[in-house]
């Protein structure tokens, strides 16, 4: 194992770029609304094949664009065909003035109260089948009235269109009973019309002041004696613009629909997924440039062991360096402490004293960090005499007589660095998340370092 040590720069001059754990937690109010999808992604980006995922979030995107597509037709495009059946009432008995035949029809279904799409024109048109019988004959043109009612049977609209038989002469009529009399006696012909009736090509409905929706009409015949098999209101909406491409061009519109949502939603998830994995890039970046001007970096985890036989001795701490950091012209005193591994320790359990093989460094990098800043921030607020701190701590494995920890800082006077310098070990032995493992030379004998009074142990 290589360790990898660093120095950490706390002196007056940068602590105003300095970076505390409070600042780091600051990533952003809108970014935490997102984490659960972020860690949804991460993972599937970690965890699984990358063709994977890419094939996943394919399926995704085009199981999507489909859903939304049809979702907009059904909420964009009103049905196009309706038909009501109509039954026309009237007095049998009447004599003198009666009422014509007239018949009210729901303009709603078991869905909406009611069968008209906001802002959309409307065809009205009457079908009637009629018999070619005399009395149709001789009745004549009539009218065909349609009123509409909104839900309090307030007019909204009435509109009248006069009709009448295709006319025959009696010799056609005469003609044709002979051409097709085997039909007409075995009942596979009749003797009757379909009349088409246009009432109105351009009702929108919901546009008139002070009235609200039609709910039901009234199809009137102004005719008392015309006589009529069946009849049916037919509603048709007189699409235009994209509703009509989207209903008459139906497969083309959806197929150009379909990878246009695929298109938008693919730009969108691209973007998402490139932002989501180059920010936890940025993040890791950060936290190693940040490990590189702590005094603290490794390759250091919990799953680490210290080898029995390999330390590299080419990571001792440097010194000079330390000293050169923190000289300054304008400090009379430097205070320097170092923690060397001594080659016995005695047991906690029967004071006997044991031959030390090598010490082991480990640490919870981001709190340490953290909990070292604060340190230096506090203990040179206290003491405005001290210049500079440098602070160097080595991880991993450290052989017997090797430095493991060196303190230096510079101040006007003696004492102010001498106190810090002191205060800083103790305060770092106590609370920073660094774990000492002493390895004896028994292989089966080794002790932890304790960190009971640490402030994050007593939360």
């Amino acid at each position: 194992m290589t360790e990898t040590v660093d120095e950490f720069d706390m002196s007056a001059d940068s602590m105003n770029h300095l970076k505390t754990s409070s600042g780091t937690d600051k990533r952003g109010f809108f970014s935490s609304m997102f984490s659960f999808p972020r860690f949804v992604i991460l993972l599937m980006w970690r965890s699984l094949r990358r063709l994977t995922f890419v094939t996943i979030l394919v399926v995704t995107i085009v199981w999507s664009s489909t859903f939304i597509y049809i979702t907009l037709y059904y909420l964009y495009v009103p049905d196009v065909l309706h038909k009501k059946v109509i039954n026309f009432q009237f007095d049998s008995e009447c004599l003198e003035k009666c009422l014509h035949p007239y018949a009210e029809v729901p303009l709603s279904d078991h869905k909406t109260p009611t069968i008209f799409s906001r802002g959309q024109q409307y065809i009205f048109t009457v079908n009637l089948h009629l018999p070619e019988s005399d009395v149709n004959w001789e009745q004549g043109m009539f009218m065909v009235k349609i009123s509409l009612y909104d839900v309090n049977q307030k007019l909204i609209k009435s509109i009248s269109r006069s009709t009448i038989l295709h006319y025959k002469s009696p010799l056609v009529r005469i003609i044709s009973v002979l051409a097709y009399w085997p039909l007409l006696i075995t009942g596979f012909r009749h003797e009757e019309q379909f009349l088409t009736v246009p009432i109105t090509e351009n009702y929108i409905d919901g546009i008139y002041p002070g009235l609200g929706n039609a709910v039901f009409a009234r199809v009137f015949l102004e005719a008392r004696h015309v006589q009529v098999y069946s009849s049916t209101l037919i509603i048709e909406a007189n699409l235009s613009g994209l509703r009509y491409f989207m209903v008459n061009w139906s497969i083309t519109c959806a197929i150009l629909g379909i990878f246009s949502i695929m298109c938008f939603l693919s730009m969108v998830t691209v973007l998402s997924v490139y932002r989501i994995v180059s920010s936890v890039d940025d993040e890791e970046n950060e936290e190693t440039n940040n490990f590189e001007n702590s005094g603290l970096f490794g390759e250091v985890d919990e799953t680490t062991t210290a080898p029995d036989s390999t330390v590299d001795n080419k990571s001792e701490i440097d010194f000079n360096e330390g000293i050169s950091f923190v000289r300054s012209d304008e400090c009379g005193a430097i205070h320097t402490f170092l923690g060397t591994t001594r080659n016995t320790e005695k047991s906690k359990e029967d004071n006997s004293v044991c031959r030390i093989k090598h010490l082991f460094y480990e640490c919870y990098m981001k709190m340490a960090i953290s909990e070292m800043e604060n340190i230096v921030r506090q203990e040179m607020e206290k003491l405005s005499e001290v210049h500079k701190c440098y602070i160097k701590h080595r991880l991993g494995c450290v052989a017997v007589g090797q430095t493991s920890i060196m303190i230096a800082a510079s101040s006007v006077h003696r004492q102010a660095a001498q106190s810090v310098v002191v205060s800083l070990l103790d305060r770092i032995k106590k609370t920073v998340p660094i774990w000492k493992k002493i390895s004896f030379e028994n292989e089966n004998k080794q002790t932890w370092s304790d960190k009971s009074e640490a402030f994050w142990l007593q939360k």
